[in-house]
């Protein structure tokens, strides 16, 4: 009797590839959990904000409107916080006035919740015991898993249920800032009523840049740091791009460092005018306990405008103005009584010139990084020129882009303007910090070339010494 011959087995490489609509429902739940995840951040953020002003609203001995009004100023200062521009209304002009200046601590918030649900969301879980033994599930799922995982990533991603994830990291972070999204359209169609207004075009072109930032940080954070792709040409230069963006980097937390000290000493230098501006803008404890909050929220603000004064362009507290080591000169005589703006300098002086050590300390920090790479690494003189370069223009592009978030108009005519113009600033940085950093880490590097190197001990030599220390070792004692 013959018996009928078996089929010839697959070749191991060929796997199963579902069809597009049944990829797409197997994908339906991780993407709804990470749709569900953006909208949980940002319902975490606006109810922060929502009792934080329904508070000051109760404790208030005179409140304005009622808790509908409330929840209003609670919708725009969310909005407010990821860099969208506000109207209030103008008493003298009687109509809307805007407000465009962002607390950064306030923009803290939605950044870190967003950043939190993308790095939970593509968190590693254990695996169970089915997925462990390696199903046959499992196997179709790994292979469809791999489509838009990307290289360098932590091994495979797995979700709630143990199983390989079906959504790679750019598919879950896009889904969760789409819940995201979902939740500030419809806080916009709020806040487009009561005593601060969002103004929507504003709102559509800065909530989605924070949350899709702070989500792809997230995201990458999750996914164990891999390497970003880079283009072809630039494949040889990974190493030094990598340490070019750190040196930049920690050049620009410098500034803000040093920009923060020279805040602290103004304070200080000027405690007594702060204080009164403290005390005379209300005598209620809810409204000193606001003003104190909203002092504080900005300020890291004030820390970008020092680090800006210090670089040389300075920092404008209204129209036609500027506020620099050269002088104080051309904004108004009686300016809002506000702490902070209690503390500004009002003319020339050493003490303001001595602001100048913040980007020399600055630069010093970068030159710091890119030297300790360029003497372990051997590098050549044009390497340590590139480095130093690249660093300067990250330092330059991440003082322009905190420019942008933390100045803007605080209304029309002499307050259209407060904070430091974001280009001369950026430019500043990358000039001061190219100056500083590239004679520092060229300085280190010729240091440590004309150090007194060891010899090279030949093979002979090392026999030679080999059979001494053995004759010495076999040695009698005496």
């Amino acid at each position: 009797m013959t018996q009928l011959a078996s089929p010839p087995p697959s070749p191991p490489s060929a796997r199963y590839t579902p069809p597009l609509r049944e990829r797409a429902v197997r994908r339906a739940p991780e993407a709804v959990v990470a749709l569900l995840g953006g909208v949980v951040a940002a319902g975490l953020g606006l109810g922060a904000i929502a009792v934080l002003v329904l508070l000051m609203w109760i404790t208030s001995p005179y409140p304005d409107g009622g808790p509908g009004d409330a929840l209003h100023v609670a919708a725009a200062l969310w909005l407010l916080a990821h860099g969208a521009r506000l109207l209030r209304p103008d008493a003298l002009t009687g109509g809307w006035a805007p407000v465009g200046v962002t607390p950064a601590l306030l923009l803290a918030l939605p950044v870190w919740l967003v950043h939190r649900a993308a790095a939970h969301a593509l968190s590693e879980d254990e695996p169970d015991d089915d997925a462990a033994t390696g199903d046959v599930h499992g196997a179709h799922d790994a292979g469809d898993a791999d489509e838009g995982s990307g290289p360098g990533l932590r091994g495979p991603h797995r979700s709630w249920s143990g199983r390989p994830r079906l959504l790679g990291p750019v598919g879950t972070t896009a889904w969760l800032v789409g819940g995201y999204l979902l939740v500030a359209v419809l806080v916009v169609c709020c806040a487009q009523v009561g005593p601060l207004r969002a103004e929507p075009l504003w709102a559509l072109l800065r909530v989605p840049v924070v949350a899709a930032c702070a989500g792809a940080s997230g995201a990458w954070t999750a996914c164990g740091w891999p390497p970003l792709a880079l283009p072809r040409r630039l494949r040889g230069w990974s190493y030094e791009i990598a340490v070019a963006v750190r040196a930049g980097l920690a050049g620009a937390v410098a500034l803000a460092g040093g920009g923060a000290l020279l805040v602290a000493i103004a304070l200080g230098w000027h405690a007594h005018a702060v204080g009164d501006a403290f005390t005379g803008l209300t005598n209620a404890l809810s409204g000193r306990c606001a003003v104190l909050l909203l002092a504080v929220a900005l300020v890291p603000n004030a820390a970008v405008w020092s680090a800006a004064y210090a670089l040389g362009p300075g920092f404008a507290v209204g129209l036609h103005s500027t506020v620099s080591p050269a002088g104080a000169h051309g904004y108004p005589p009686v300016l809002p009584r506000f702490p902070l703006l209690a503390a500004l300098p009002h003319g020339s002086s050493a003490i303001a010139w001595a602001a100048l050590a913040v980007p020399v300390c600055a630069g010093g920090v970068v030159a710091w990084f890119v030297g300790r790479a360029a003497v372990g690494d051997g590098w050549t003189v044009g390497r340590i020129a590139g480095a130093c370069c690249g660093a300067a223009v990250v330092c330059g592009g991440a003082l322009t882009v905190a420019t942008w978030f933390t100045a803007g108009p605080m209304g029309v005519d002499t307050l259209a303007r407060f904070g430091p113009d974001g280009w001369l600033t950026g430019g500043a940085a990358a000039a001061w910090t190219a100056a500083i950093a590239l004679p520092g880490a060229l300085g280190a590097w010729w240091w440590h070339r004309r150090e007194p190197k060891a010899p090279v001990e030949s093979a002979e030599d090392r026999a030679a010494s080999a059979e001494g220390a053995g004759g010495q070792a076999g040695a009698p004692r005496p």
